[in-house]
């Protein structure tokens, strides 16, 4: 028999920021985590850490295209990429940066750095808060790890990221309740929202630096607009009401850095 799954791929659909995205994700993902339901099944508490680790990848994923797109900083960092043909078929012209990311998991901490330091630049410390933040996440992305390659028994290095300490050869596995799913919930929100800050605030701070804006809205709207729109978490409410107010608090320093030498 044929498998014609056709039907089951539909068009993307998604409205928002990455990072509103990513909190809508997550919290639909909660939706899910019943007590009843976890305490019954194993299976659904794996699949609920897989779909948190999943939309914190698509974050990561989907900021970083962004930001490939409104700076052109970023831009000039993966210009000599190489991709596959075949992405520059399916994806089109103007998506082609998707190619980038064929292939590329942001299940770990690694990665993410690694990732982020080639298209953005930003870098920070371990014991920084998104150092620590991070931390945090790839003991989710080791239970995510368990639960989608062995069934949720935790292998030595699961273990050891863990902080687990194992005897005799005894094997473990993931059992999730309703307060670890909610701590490796918000493991994973804390990390993208502390990123989300960190590369945003890095972003402009090397547009200063690189004098990208010419200090006249009427020339950087659409550039600044751009960057806002990519970062700005509408669920949290604490960005300024609009783009144009953001530049107002901004410009002073590109003012400043612009009459510089």
């Amino acid at each position: 028999m044929y498998f014609d799954c056709s039907r089951a791929c539909v068009p993307v659909t998604t409205i928002g920021s990455p990072i509103d995205v990513f909190i809508d994700g997550v919290a639909e993902t909660l939706k899910l985590g019943q007590p009843g339901d976890l305490a019954s099944s194993d299976a659904l508490g794996r699949l609920l850490i897989l779909g948190l680790v999943t939309s914190a990848e698509g974050y990561f994923r989907d900021v970083l295209l962004g930001l490939t797109s409104v700076c052109p900083l970023a831009q000039e960092k993966i210009a000599d990429q190489l991709i596959a043909l075949g992405a520059l078929e399916f994806y089109g012209a103007h998506d082609a940066a998707r190619g980038v990311f064929e292939g590329v998991s942001f299940a770990s901490e690694t990665e993410v750095r690694k990732r982020t330091e080639q298209i953005s630049g930003a870098t920070w410390k371990k014991t920084d808060s998104l150092g620590v933040a991070l931390s945090n996440f790839e003991k989710v992305c080791h239970m995510r790890h368990a639960a989608v390659h062995t069934k949720g028994v935790l292998n030595r290095g699961n273990a050891k990221a863990l902080g687990l300490a194992l005897a005799g050869g005894r094997q473990m596995h993931l059992s999730v309740d309703v307060p670890h799913l909610h701590q490796a919930a918000r493991a994973c929100t804390n990390v993208v929202r502390d990123y989300n800050t960190v590369v945003y605030r890095h972003t402009l701070r090397r547009w200063l630096d690189q004098k990208v804006l010419s200090g006249t809205w009427a020339k950087d709207k659409r550039r600044f607009t751009a960057a806002f729109d990519l970062f700005r978490c509408k669920t949290d409410s604490v960005a300024p009401p609009s783009a144009y107010a953001a530049y107002l608090s901004y410009l002073p320093s590109l003012t400043q850095r612009l009459s510089g030498p």
